[in-house]
């Protein structure tokens, strides 16, 4: 289902135009986080927006990986990571 939705959106605006939503939908997330940093009081920041701002970005991106056959790909950088995250942690 989820494909479909992604594949009607490429039909109507096309790879490069949703690869340059993807990159304005991280700005606005690195915006937010800019954000919850300057108005952070004491040990709690205001993360309103902020969720939104990150399902926009995780939406964005697992489109590309549609896109761009990807899917795997990154599934497998994800596994590398988390456990290059542990042996640092160790």
């Amino acid at each position: 289902m989820i494909d479909g939705l992604f594949q009607a959106c490429v039909d109507k605006w096309g790879t490069w135009s949703q690869l340059l939503m993807s990159m304005e939908e991280a700005s606005e997330f690195i915006q937010g986080c800019s954000k919850v940093m300057r108005t952070q009081v004491g040990d709690i920041p205001p993360i309103e927006g902020l969720t939104e701002e990150m399902a926009d970005l995780e939406l964005m991106l697992e489109q590309l990986q549609y896109i761009f056959g990807l899917r795997a790909g990154v599934q497998d950088w994800k596994l590398k990571k988390i456990d290059r995250l542990e042996a640092l942690l160790k």
